[in-house]
Protein backbone atom coordinates (compact mmCIF):
# COMPACT_ATOMS: atom_id res chain seq x y z
CA UNK A 1 0.00 0.00 0.00
CA UNK A 2 1.25 3.27 -1.33
CA UNK A 3 -0.53 5.76 1.87
CA UNK A 4 0.19 8.35 4.73
CA UNK A 5 1.84 5.92 7.13
CA UNK A 6 4.96 4.62 4.65
CA UNK A 7 5.87 8.05 4.56
CA UNK A 8 5.59 8.66 8.28
CA UNK A 9 8.64 5.76 8.80
CA UNK A 10 12.52 4.93 7.92
CA UNK A 11 14.19 8.61 6.03
CA UNK A 12 16.96 6.62 6.15
CA UNK A 13 15.77 5.06 2.78
CA UNK A 14 14.04 8.34 1.48
CA UNK A 15 16.40 8.21 -2.09
CA UNK A 16 14.33 4.79 -2.92
CA UNK A 17 11.26 2.89 -2.77
CA UNK A 18 11.10 1.14 0.36
CA UNK A 19 8.50 -1.19 1.72
CA UNK A 20 8.52 -0.73 5.47
CA UNK A 21 6.32 -2.51 7.85
CA UNK A 22 4.31 -0.21 10.02
CA UNK A 23 2.09 -2.23 12.95
CA UNK A 24 2.10 -5.04 11.42
CA UNK A 25 1.19 -3.82 7.62
CA UNK A 26 3.41 -3.43 4.77
CA UNK A 27 3.39 0.18 3.10
CA UNK A 28 5.84 1.81 0.64
CA UNK A 29 8.30 4.49 1.87
CA UNK A 30 6.21 7.81 0.73
CA UNK A 31 3.27 10.20 2.47
CA UNK A 32 0.53 10.59 -0.40
CA UNK A 33 -1.35 13.20 1.87
CA UNK A 34 0.72 15.89 0.72
CA UNK A 35 1.99 17.39 -2.40
CA UNK A 36 5.56 16.89 -1.62
CA UNK A 37 5.17 13.28 -0.89
CA UNK A 38 3.67 12.93 -4.12
CA UNK A 39 6.12 14.59 -5.76
CA UNK A 40 8.71 12.60 -4.57
CA UNK A 41 6.76 9.31 -5.34
CA UNK A 42 6.04 10.48 -8.64
CA UNK A 43 10.42 11.35 -8.94
CA UNK A 44 10.82 7.77 -7.35
CA UNK A 45 8.87 6.27 -10.39
CA UNK A 46 6.16 4.39 -8.15
CA UNK A 47 3.70 3.83 -10.98
CA UNK A 48 5.66 1.71 -12.77
CA UNK A 49 7.26 0.09 -9.95
CA UNK A 50 4.95 -2.77 -9.63
CA UNK A 51 5.55 -2.21 -5.97
CA UNK A 52 2.06 -0.87 -5.15
CA UNK A 53 -1.61 -2.63 -5.26
CA UNK A 54 -3.18 0.44 -3.98
CA UNK A 55 -2.99 4.03 -3.59
CA UNK A 56 -4.37 6.16 -1.47
CA UNK A 57 -4.36 10.02 -0.97
CA UNK A 58 -6.82 13.00 -0.37
CA UNK A 59 -5.58 15.11 -3.11
CA UNK A 60 -6.74 13.90 -6.18
CA UNK A 61 -5.57 16.24 -8.35
CA UNK A 62 -2.13 15.24 -7.51
CA UNK A 63 -2.31 11.93 -7.20
CA UNK A 64 -3.79 11.78 -10.96
CA UNK A 65 0.05 12.59 -11.72
CA UNK A 66 1.19 9.21 -10.48
CA UNK A 67 -0.59 7.38 -13.90
CA UNK A 68 -0.35 7.53 -17.16
CA UNK A 69 -1.69 5.05 -19.29
CA UNK A 70 0.98 2.83 -19.85
CA UNK A 71 0.55 2.95 -15.87
CA UNK A 72 -3.24 3.30 -15.14
CA UNK A 73 -5.14 3.25 -11.70
CA UNK A 74 -8.55 2.96 -10.75
CA UNK A 75 -10.37 5.32 -8.84
CA UNK A 76 -12.21 4.44 -5.70
CA UNK A 77 -14.27 6.65 -3.79
CA UNK A 78 -16.57 5.89 -0.32
CA UNK A 79 -18.65 9.41 -0.04
CA UNK A 80 -20.10 10.08 2.65
CA UNK A 81 -23.75 12.91 3.00
CA UNK A 82 -21.55 16.24 3.20
CA UNK A 83 -23.76 17.61 6.13
CA UNK A 84 -22.52 14.61 8.24
CA UNK A 85 -18.87 14.82 7.37
CA UNK A 86 -18.70 18.57 8.82
CA UNK A 87 -20.87 16.93 11.93
CA UNK A 88 -18.57 14.31 12.31
CA UNK A 89 -15.28 16.81 11.64
CA UNK A 90 -17.00 19.40 14.30
CA UNK A 91 -16.91 16.55 16.59
CA UNK A 92 -13.68 15.50 15.92
CA UNK A 93 -12.21 18.83 16.41
CA UNK A 94 -14.01 19.68 19.61
CA UNK A 95 -12.85 16.35 20.78
CA UNK A 96 -9.08 17.14 19.99
CA UNK A 97 -9.49 20.66 21.42
CA UNK A 98 -10.59 19.56 24.70
CA UNK A 99 -7.39 17.45 24.57
CA UNK A 100 -5.19 19.95 23.60
CA UNK A 101 -4.48 18.58 20.37
CA UNK A 102 -6.13 20.77 17.40
CA UNK A 103 -4.25 24.19 17.01
CA UNK A 104 -7.83 25.41 15.89
CA UNK A 105 -7.82 28.56 18.52
CA UNK A 106 -11.51 29.54 18.02
CA UNK A 107 -13.98 26.73 17.29
CA UNK A 108 -17.58 27.80 16.93
CA UNK A 109 -19.50 26.65 20.22
CA UNK A 110 -22.17 24.54 19.04
CA UNK A 111 -22.69 22.67 15.61
CA UNK A 112 -25.02 25.14 13.56
CA UNK A 113 -22.29 28.10 13.99
CA UNK A 114 -19.86 25.40 13.29
CA UNK A 115 -22.13 25.14 9.91
CA UNK A 116 -22.05 29.05 8.66
CA UNK A 117 -18.20 28.96 10.32
CA UNK A 118 -15.03 29.12 7.84
CA UNK A 119 -14.00 25.87 9.10
CA UNK A 120 -16.44 23.92 6.67
CA UNK A 121 -14.97 23.16 3.64
CA UNK A 122 -17.79 23.96 1.09
CA UNK A 123 -17.91 21.53 -1.98
CA UNK A 124 -14.98 20.01 -0.85
CA UNK A 125 -15.57 16.73 -3.23
CA UNK A 126 -16.87 18.78 -6.36
CA UNK A 127 -14.14 20.85 -6.52
CA UNK A 128 -11.41 17.88 -6.41
CA UNK A 129 -13.01 16.06 -9.12
CA UNK A 130 -14.11 19.13 -10.62
CA UNK A 131 -10.47 20.68 -10.10
CA UNK A 132 -11.84 23.92 -8.90
CA UNK A 133 -9.24 25.93 -6.06
CA UNK A 134 -10.81 26.76 -2.53
CA UNK A 135 -12.37 30.40 -3.30
CA UNK A 136 -13.60 29.40 -6.67
CA UNK A 137 -17.27 29.81 -7.39
CA UNK A 138 -18.84 25.93 -8.27
CA UNK A 139 -21.31 25.98 -10.76
CA UNK A 140 -23.81 23.48 -11.82
CA UNK A 141 -21.60 22.67 -15.27
CA UNK A 142 -18.61 21.74 -12.33
CA UNK A 143 -21.20 19.37 -10.50
CA UNK A 144 -21.98 17.85 -13.76
CA UNK A 145 -18.21 17.41 -14.56
CA UNK A 146 -17.35 15.88 -11.24
CA UNK A 147 -20.51 13.15 -11.45
CA UNK A 148 -19.26 12.53 -14.63
CA UNK A 149 -15.94 11.46 -13.37
CA UNK A 150 -17.32 9.29 -11.15
CA UNK A 151 -19.68 8.01 -13.29
CA UNK A 152 -16.55 7.21 -16.13
CA UNK A 153 -13.85 6.39 -14.03
CA UNK A 154 -14.90 5.48 -10.42
CA UNK A 155 -15.47 2.77 -7.97
CA UNK A 156 -18.14 4.32 -5.31
CA UNK A 157 -19.22 3.44 -1.79
CA UNK A 158 -21.15 4.50 0.89
CA UNK A 159 -19.38 5.92 3.89
CA UNK A 160 -22.75 4.38 5.70
CA UNK A 161 -22.64 0.84 4.51
CA UNK A 162 -18.48 0.48 4.68
CA UNK A 163 -18.38 -3.41 4.49
CA UNK A 164 -21.03 -3.00 1.16
CA UNK A 165 -18.55 -0.98 -0.34
CA UNK A 166 -15.27 -3.49 0.90
CA UNK A 167 -17.57 -6.44 -0.60
CA UNK A 168 -17.91 -4.19 -3.65
CA UNK A 169 -14.53 -3.66 -4.02
CA UNK A 170 -13.67 -7.13 -3.57
CA UNK A 171 -15.77 -8.25 -6.22
CA UNK A 172 -14.48 -5.44 -8.40
CA UNK A 173 -11.41 -7.22 -8.33
CA UNK A 174 -12.37 -10.76 -7.99
CA UNK A 175 -11.64 -11.55 -4.58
Amino acid sequence: VAAQRGGLEDRESYSRLKVVTVLGRKYLNVDLFTSHGIRRAADLGLSGSGMADLVVSPLLDEALGLFSPGHRGRLLVVVRHPAERELAMFRYLRAMGRRGVTTRDELPPSASAFASSDFVSENWMTRSLAGKRKGEAVTARDVEAAKEVLRRKALVGLYEDLPGAARRYARYFGR
